[in-house]
């Protein structure tokens, strides 16, 4: 048994993941992530 919480994580996931395009882009991401190519940028205020 899983909270709702966790369940709809889980979904978000699979979602996200459900296309080949979409997660080698998510992969790519956060191996360029892990390896420090980030950029900082200011925050906006509404």
């Amino acid at each position: 048994m899983v909270s709702v919480d966790e369940y709809n994580s889980l979904v978000e996931t699979a979602h996200l993941l459900s296309t080949e395009a979409n997660a080698a882009h998510i992969a790519t991401s956060l191996r360029e992530a892990r390896e420090g190519h980030t950029i900082t940028h200011a925050l906006v205020q509404e």
